[in-house]
């Protein structure tokens, strides 16, 4: 009785599934997670595209918010104000930012006799705490949007860069780091892009955390089942190399 062609052909067979290995499970490393929570809807839904379109006209999703605040008093004094002003500006100069927005730089249009015009609402060399207050708290514009109406909290916007080579992780990472340094007081992170972030930081926490466990149940139910704990070794190896293939 002769062999069937496979059981002939199993070197040659076996030679093939290594090149196939040997040249496609190195993609694998080239796998790159999207923590674009968007990324699941689907794409050419009405709702969806016009979603998409004015999000990418008006930038809401590239915006992040930075929330401060300080255990006593309030963020008009002048040593805060530099603070607030300072922390702006580093945070600016960060590689995948585009420009930071506080209540300190806020533009402050005033029409003169010679027209109308454009300075910061606290400018440098504006030093008098007690101008310092009016001017904010007067400001419309700046109480509620970028401080509190008491003056004890204050929001930075963050202005992210869409398209750049820094991944926004690594974005939103520097300005945690930053602010987290420079920053001795209450901080909260929200907006779009933090959001997105967090989303994608707790789902890789819990495919972390629950991937040995699957594994160990397929382990346990394959070998009940095929009753040879080599077998479902061969099985749990079998289906990892064809989920390596897959996605190298």
């Amino acid at each position: 009785m002769r062999d069937h062609l496979v059981v002939r052909a199993r070197w040659a067979i076996l030679a093939a599934l290594v090149a196939l290995c040997a040249w496609i499970l190195p993609g694998v490393g080239h796998v790159r997670e999207d923590d674009d929570v968007l990324a699941f809807l689907p794409s050419d839904h009405p709702d969806v595209v016009a979603f998409r379109e004015i999000a990418a006209r008006f930038g809401v999703l590239e915006i992040g918010l930075v929330g401060l605040r300080k255990a006593d008093g309030d963020l008009l004094s002048v040593e805060r104000v530099d603070e607030v002003r300072e922390l702006s500006r580093v945070l600016g100069d960060l590689p995948g930012v585009r420009m930071v927005l506080s209540f300190t730089d806020l533009p402050d249009p005033q029409v003169t006799e010679d027209g109308l015009e454009i300075a910061e609402l606290v400018p440098p060399d504006l030093r008098d705490p007690a101008k310092i207050r009016e001017r904010v708290l007067g400001s419309t514009d700046a109480v509620g949007n970028l401080i509190s109406r008491d003056g004890t909290a204050a929001a930075l916007l963050v202005f992210i860069l869409h398209d750049t080579e820094t991944p926004r992780a690594d974005t939103l990472q520097r300005i945690r780091d930053v602010v987290g340094e420079r920053w001795q007081g209450e901080v909260h992170m929200g907006g779009a892009p933090f959001v997105e972030d967090a989303a994608a930081r707790s789902s890789r926490s819990d495919v972390n955390r629950l991937s040995p466990i699957v594994i160990a149940v397929l382990v346990l139910v394959s070998a009940a089942l095929l009753g040879s704990l080599t077998a479902a070794g061969l099985n749990l190896v079998l289906t990892g190399l064809g989920v390596g293939l897959v996605m190298g």
